[in-house]
């Protein structure tokens, strides 16, 4: 088979392809995290081990690192197309690029967000906050001199 045989795909096809797998490894992605961040920090060792044996069953060496070179290769060609694409656009030149950096922004930040959410309602949440711990400084401190001022005043004689 040459490379005037294979025929171009269908653009709405493609399209609705291309969304499909987006959204298919976007699935993923969060798939990812959570069986990361699915076992507790202070769980026993023996439901460590198990939850690790369940990522391993799922999850094996070769498949990730196949996965890796295919997303690899495919940001290669993304960013040629994206590079061609924002050349041809003379007016809105870096529009895609500008779209692609937003898009990565909000996912980091809706990363960031889950996270620091879990930790908020896990173990941070027992801890007082900061605001609570400047709190108890202060009082502290505003109660201190009155304390020392009654040490320090001499004992009343009564004669």
């Amino acid at each position: 088979m040459t490379l005037a045989d294979k025929t171009v795909p269908n653009p709405a096809e493609f399209t609705t392809r291309l969304r499909n797998i987006t959204e298919e490894l976007r699935v993923i992605q969060k798939d990812l995290y959570d069986m990361a961040a699915s076992i507790p920090s202070k769980s026993s060792p023996l439901k460590k081990e198990q939850h690790s044996q369940l990522v391993n069953s799922l999850l094996s060496l070769t498949l990730l690192a196949d996965l890796k070179v295919v997303v690899d290769q495919l940001r290669q060609i993304l960013r040629t197309y994206i590079d061609t694409v924002a050349d041809q656009a003379a007016n809105h030149k870096d529009y895609p690029l500008q779209v692609y950096r937003i898009q990565r922004a909000t996912e980091a930040l809706r990363l960031l967000h889950q996270g620091a959410q879990e930790l908020a309602e896990g173990e941070l949440a027992s801890r007082p906050s900061f605001i609570e711990h400047i709190d108890s400084v202060v009082e502290r401190r505003l109660r201190a001199p009155q304390a020392q001022a009654k040490e320090a005043a001499p004992p009343c004689d009564a004669a």
